[in-house]
């Protein structure tokens, strides 16, 4: 259940990151089973393909996220800017800085 949690967790941390580099498609599919917590199928009715396109749509938007990560890795930057002992204020000045 950690594990789940974890890559849930790592995913909306990435998406807000990364997520304006998806496609249209992926950034839909991906707000529809993360967001929106809808199963593969209401996700296929919903924007009218098929669940292994949902399916196929959401493996690339996780390993797209992943790999943004892995070259700029932003998010690791912000774990390790939380643990520093700095004014919070400035601390949340730098997040909102690499967010963007």
């Amino acid at each position: 259940m950690k594990n789940e949690l974890d890559e849930f967790n790592l995913m909306n941390e990435l998406y807000d990151l990364y997520g304006s580099l998806l496609t249209e498609k992926q950034k839909s599919v991906f707000e529809n089973y993360y967001f929106f917590n809808l199963s593969l199928q209401e996700i296929a009715d919903n924007l009218n393909i098929s669940k292994a396109g949902v399916l196929d749509n959401l493996e690339h938007a996780k390993k797209n996220l992943l790999n943004y990560e892995e070259c700029l890795k932003f998010n690791e930057k912000i774990l390790e800017i939380e643990k520093k002992d700095i004014n919070s204020s400035i601390k949340e000045e730098i997040i909102d800085i690499l967010r963007r």
